[in-house]
């Protein structure tokens, strides 16, 4: 039994003034006045929506609470209440699935009763006007609602089917507590139990006496609201297309970007790593004179300069340290004997056969045993053994000297200190330092572009669906219902930006590394970043994304204010 009780409203002017009335438990009732006189205000204050300015609304001798529209009202109002995202079966099932109201097992019985099985898999848009007050009927019915708030119902259908429209709401009434706004009395007369007049505020009629009933709980059954979300992104897509296109591209540049970099610092750190001569340091004095160095892992320079291999006279010549152990050979085997040389892996190709010749004072034969293998750096060179250097001391310098190992190195501060391979080392590094810096610069302008964009198409989205929020607000979905919609929506948009953007770069980095010369050209390779575990990275930009687009896109419901529902009714209306 709803129950005004002391209930005052004003909108420009005086609709209801202390007015007390009590509707009976089911019944058809007919609201009639002048147009302008808050009829549909009164249905809006009856159903809880809009809050009266004085007094209080109560249902079964309780006070209205926030789950009274979920679980107890259905709305049919005069031009739309259907959502054009959802087919029809949606939308005559979305009233239960939002209250987590059991009883879908009735919805093939009510299709059939009201004749739209036909229509179960059209959207709004096919439907006739009829159409759509036969589906907010069905939804009235499978929900089993206990008030049914008719505004206008007929009002834009022409007389044979206005007929059909009340007699399906006459048979409703005989279960539920149907309130119906009209301008045409005749129809109301004809159909209504009894006819309420809203006049000067007040409301003239059979106000009845107060039968209180013990409405049987409802069975729950949790529905998740996920798939609405999903069709409402799918119905969008055409909106939404160049958004995430422009996304795609965005974050699949970036990833690109990261996995460049990232490879680039990887193969010079693998370079520096497996370098022959990374632990070698040249020691000479500041003002180049000769001295003596004595010491474990020391040796005098041999200069190799004052001899080139006839073959490739332009190859650097180098000596093997004491400790190979980090060398990568690609093949062969270390050199043995005095005459055994090794060679970098950049000059195999170029190698007709194993035997060179060193122009030192007289040829020297040398068999190449080995080929070592290169990364990133890549300089034609020839490695002599020890057992080389030491017979021809003569070669030997007496103002630069090789230690091996930092821990080796004179302490003096008169001694100039050099290693090729680390300060190769930095000048890359710097480079790659200036690459992260423009990228950062990239990713921050770029970023602010598409949190714009996004934010420009999210409010567009947001103020088209602002009406049909309102709508749902009306079939009983919660605000924070509503925001998680939006929020899930979101998401959804971002985990497809996502998953796409990484199936670019992964098809893009495979197409280089695999169809192209890039990697025998540049060598190195795009390799996907890793900061604790594989994937990680991929991983934590993948969860930021998406939380952040979920986050962008909820922000739409500041358009669906609670306290701002009926005005958003009433300028559809």
């Amino acid at each position: 039994m709803l129950e005004m009780r002391h209930v005052s409203q004003r909108f420009e002017k005086d609709i209801l003034i202390d007015q007390s009335y009590i509707f009976p438990s089911i019944g058809f009732i007919g609201i009639v006045g002048a147009s302008g006189c808050g009829k549909t205000t009164l249905l809006y204050i009856l159903s809880g929506l809009l809050k009266p300015d004085q007094g209080e609304i109560y249902f079964n001798n309780v006070p209205l609470d926030q789950d009274f529209l979920a679980k107890h009202v259905t709305f049919i109002r005069q031009n739309n209440d259907m959502i054009t995202s959802l087919n029809v079966e949606d939308n005559i099932e979305i009233g239960c699935k939002i209250a987590n109201l059991s009883g879908l097992e009735k919805l093939p019985g009510i299709v059939y009763q009201l004749d739209i099985k036909r229509c179960l898999k059209k959207y709004p848009s096919a439907l006739s006007v009829g159409q759509r007050k036969r589906v907010s009927i069905a939804r009235s019915l499978l929900k089993a609602s206990d008030v049914i708030l008719c505004d206008e119902p007929t009002g834009a259908l022409h007389q044979e089917a206005g007929h059909e429209v009340m007699q399906m709401l006459k048979k409703a009434s005989s279960q539920a507590l149907v309130l119906i706004v009209s301008h045409d009395e005749d129809l109301l007369k004809t159909y209504c139990d009894e006819i309420v007049i809203l006049e000067n505020g007040r409301l003239k009629g059979t106000t009845h006496e107060a039968h209180y009933e013990i409405i049987p709980e409802r069975k729950k059954k949790h529905y998740s609201l996920l798939p609405y979300a999903i069709k409402e992104v799918m119905f969008r897509a055409k909106r939404l297309i160049s958004l995430i296109c422009f996304q795609i591209i965005l974050l699949s540049c970036l990833l690109f970007m990261v996995e460049g970099l990232h490879g680039l610092n990887f193969a010079i750190n693998q370079s520096v790593e497996h370098a022959p001569l990374k632990n070698v340091y040249l020691v000479s004095r500041k003002d180049q004179e000769d001295f003596r160095l004595t010491g474990s892992h020391i040796r005098p320079h041999f200069q190799s300069e004052y001899g080139t291999i006839s073959q490739f006279p332009e190859t650097m010549i180098d000596v093997l340290p004491e400790n190979h152990r980090h060398i990568v050979l690609k093949s062969g085997r270390m050199p043995e004997k005095e005459n055994e040389c090794l060679i970098s892996s950049s000059l195999e190709s170029k190698l007709k056969k194993k035997n060179v010749t060193y122009m030192l004072d007289k040829a020297i034969s040398l068999q190449v045993v080995g080929v070592v293998q290169e990364y990133f750096f890549r300089h034609p060179t020839f490695y002599l053994s020890d057992q080389f250097t030491n017979q021809h001391q003569e070669y030997l310098s007496s103002s630069l000297y090789e230690v091996e190992g930092k821990v080796n190195l004179p302490k003096d501060s008169q001694y100039v200190v050099t290693n090729d391979v680390l300060q190769e080392k930095e000048n890359y590094e710097e480079l790659v330092r200036m690459g992260k810096l423009v990228g950062s610069l990239f990713i921050v302008i770029s970023l602010f572009t598409s949190l714009s964009l996004m934010k420009i198409v999210f409010q567009s989205i947001a103020l088209a669906r602002k009406l049909e929020n309102a709508i749902l607000m009306t079939l009983g979905m919660k605000f924070r219902q509503l925001i998680i919609r939006f929020f899930e929506e979101g998401m959804i948009i971002g985990t497809l930006i996502i998953l796409m953007s990484y199936l670019c770069c992964y098809g893009i980095r495979e197409y280089i590394h695999t169809m192209t010369d890039f990697i025998k050209t540049y060598h190195f390779q795009f390799t996907p970043f890793v900061i604790f575990y594989n994937g990680d990275f991929y991983l934590a930009v993948a969860f930021i994304y998406i939380l952040l687009v979920g986050i962008m896109d909820a922000r739409g419901i500041r358009y669906v204010k609670k306290n701002e529902i009926v005005d958003i009714l009433r300028e559809e209306d």
